[in-house]
């Protein structure tokens, strides 16, 4: 059998064949650190899709709890816009009692202030030389206005 390449280490094709092995097995490592890698982002790809599939429900019950929000100030709107007529009404009527009570409103201008005065008794006494009778119980209010108030 001498010559025919079978023996071990004659066989010219014995050497391709160890390089064709080593390949594969190089081939093989690559391949399974590949699967380890791949394995490991899809780990991760799995822990991350739990978290958006838990963030995607709180933004439903969100969306679904905004609508409710939505409808129920829409259904409190109507009585708000009452309210506010309401309201512009009474502060009407208010302003023309305000006025009516005004119309026996009598201002005095020009009186020193003084340490302890008596409004109603200065009134009195101002009254009596112009010839008007009032008594004290006649008096509702007697009261001095802030220098700088505006509103009289």
């Amino acid at each position: 059998m001498a010559g025919d390449g079978l023996e071990p280490g004659t066989d010219p094709g014995h050497n391709n064949w160890s390089i064709v092995f080593e390949k594969l097995d190089a081939l093989v490592a690559q391949n399974k650190e590949i699967v380890t890698q791949n394995l490991e982002i899809l780990a991760r790809l799995s822990s991350q899709e739990s978290k958006l599939n838990s963030a995607l429900e709180d933004i439903t019950y969100l969306t679904l709890a905004s609508k409710d929000h939505s409808t129920e100030l829409a259904r409190q709107d109507i009585p708000i816009s009452k309210l506010e007529e309401q309201v512009g009404e009474f502060s009407v009527k208010l302003e023309k009692q305000e006025a009516h009570s005004r119309k026996y409103n009598l201002e005095i201008h020009g009186i020193k202030q003084t340490q302890d005065e008596c409004i109603p008794g200065m009134v009195l006494k101002l009254c009596s030389p112009l010839g008007l009778q009032v008594q004290n119980y006649e008096l509702m209010a007697a009261h001095r206005y802030d220098k700088f108030r505006k509103e009289r």
